[in-house]
Formats: C-alpha cells, sequence, structure tokens
C-alpha cells in the first residue's frame, strides 16, 4: 500500500497560532486527498490537539528513555494517520 509521510514541521515559538503550520499541515492532506493516500506523522504531545482538529487518528506511540543529569526521563510523541476518503 502506497502512504506518504510529513516529517519536521514547526513553528517557531514566536510565532505560534498564527497559522502557519495549519497550513503546512493542509497542503499535505490535500495532496493526501489528491493520491488517494494514507499520510502519516510522528507529533509532540504539545502538537496533539493540532492533529487531531485536522482530522488524524492517533494510530500509536513511540517512547524513548532519556539519560539526563538527575536521572531518567521519557520523550514520547504519538504517531497519526490521516485517511482520505475513497
Amino acid at each position: 500500500m502506497r502512504t506518504s509521510g510529513l516529517t519536521f514541521i514547526g513553528t517557531d515559538p514566536a510565532y505560534r497560532g498564527r497559522g502557519a503550520g495549519t497550513l503546512l499541515v493542509q497542503w499535505g492532506i490535500e495532496q493526501a486527498n489528491e493520491g488517494k493516500v494514507p499520510l502519516h506523522l510522528e507529533s509532540t504531545l504539545e502538537a496533539v490537539s493540532l492533529y487531531s482538529r485536522l482530522g488524524f487518528v492517533p494510530e500509536g506511540t513511540v517512547s524513548l528513555p532519556l539519560r539526563t543529569k538527575t536521572g531518567v526521563s521519557v520523550y514520547e510523541e504519538i504517531i497519526f494517520t490521516f485517511r482520505p476518503t475513497p
């Protein structure tokens, strides 16, 4: 099955909330709809509401243990899929 993916979309914190990230993701959605292919991405926890609002569905998580000076913390991302309507 053919799929597409979006990687490394981000907005400078000073410019968040102005719609630039949404426009980039909407472009990807348009491409997925035209090609009739699912679109996948990994999201930071902070961006979950954006992708959910745009029609992406959570499919799983990625968890990575990170060693820090004070111990171990866990970095998590959510795996999302957008499925175009047939």
